[in-house]
């Protein structure tokens, strides 16, 4: 094969655009010798980045180092939503009905407000109310950093059934979460009870961490409850998809429902950090034990979108709601843009059927 059918070929490969220009030309021993002709260099700092947009498309031609064709580097950054406007809260809206609505919460939007929190979905209940005078409220919360279902409650009576309904561990969650590395078995159970404690080196640092050597015992009594200082929790967890060792696509099915516990099962539990959560996943990857974990990490980053947590609520199972209370509600909420197109670069494919297109809701 020729030195240009051979080139073709390779820039097929690393999908290099058609307006990069490579040419060849014969160095004295006939061999054949690449030229790349210089592209500009791209600003991280540019405004279309700040807007999440890349000056370059991906697999451009960026720079060349020693004769070694690089390909762009994806730095797309994430930012939530500024505003919700009356026009995107009726287009997140998964279901409604005269109880409940459930959405499909952007990533970056707090569930409460507080005194450094900038975006706050509370500030823009009344765009649900849809003929009602009270503002919808909260069946039940996600993470700030959490994209995905979220169920609003639409009067009094609805929200004391919800609450009770969530007490009793009747509603059933599943979550997708993208992760560093690959855990050892494909499917299992995190049984680890979690507590609060201070991790900071130089300063307080309060966070939820596992405490291994807990003498819990667990069982339909225990599940769910706080003992002493201890957090009865449990995580279901099924591999469904990887990139090699790097990184893993899991399948998340809480069994009880404490603040941060999937994050905390997942990056102290399993040692497989949910990508981009900087919380628990750094001290994690801080350890000397870890520093596979880290190697895989600066792998992972050159395809993934930033300022963003790989972590979806996909699906809420409410049983016996609808059809006059004799059918299980199943509602799904779509996979954000930014979480497919990582899937995408990674080589790992998304939940079977699943697109950019819209959510779906059925009754079995």
């Amino acid at each position: 094969m020729f030195g240009a059918d051979r080139l073709v070929l390779r820039c097929k490969a690393l999908r290099i655009s058609a307006t990069s220009t490579v040419r060849f030309a014969r160095s004295i021993n006939g061999k054949a010798k690449r030229r790349v002709k210089p592209a500009r260099r791209i600003k991280k700092s540019s405004r279309n980045v700040h807007r999440g947009k890349s000056e370059a498309e991906l697999g451009d031609l960026v720079e060349q180092s020693q004769g070694a064709l690089s390909l762009a580097r994806p730095f797309s950054v994430y930012y939530p939503p500024p505003h919700i406007t009356p026009e995107l809260a009726d287009d997140i809206v998964l279901y409604k009905d005269d109880d409940i609505l459930v959405i499909n919460k952007p990533a970056g939007y707090s569930v409460h407000g507080g005194p450094e929190v900038v975006h706050d979905l509370s500030n823009y209940m009344e765009n649900w109310c849809y003929g009602l005078k009270d503002t919808p409220h909260l069946a039940h919360r996600i993470d700030k950093v959490t994209s995905g279902v979220l169920i609003l409650t639409r009067h009094a009576d609805a929200a004391r059934k919800f609450a009770d309904m969530f007490s009793r561990r009747a509603i059933q969650k599943i979550y997708l979460a993208l992760c560093v590395g690959v855990p050892l078995r494909y499917q299992g159970s995190i049984k680890l009870p979690m507590a609060t404690a201070d991790i900071g080196e130089k300063k307080k640092f309060l966070r939820a961490v596992l405490v291994r050597d807990a003498d819990v015992q667990y069982s339909e009594e225990t599940l769910g409850k706080t003992i002493s200082t201890l957090q009865v929790a449990q995580t279901d967890y099924k591999l469904i998809g990887q990139s090699g060792t790097r990184c893993s696509l899991l399948e998340l099915s809480p069994k009880t429902g404490f603040q941060h516990q999937l994050r905390v099962h997942l990056s102290d539990g399993l040692n497989t950090p949910i990508l981009g959560d900087n919380k628990f996943a750094g001290p994690v990857l801080r350890r000397q034990a870890n520093t596979h974990l880290r190697r895989r990490m600066n792998l992972i980053d050159k395809a993934v979108c930033k300022n963003v947590t790989y972590l979806h609520a996909y699906q809420v199972m409410i049983p016996e709601y609808a059809k006059n209370n004799t059918r299980n509600l199943t509602v799904t909420a779509p996979l954000p843009a930014y979480f497919l197109h990582s899937l995408e670069r990674l080589g790992i494919l998304p939940p079977l059927g699943h697109s950019l297109e819209m959510a779906t809701w059925k009754t079995t």
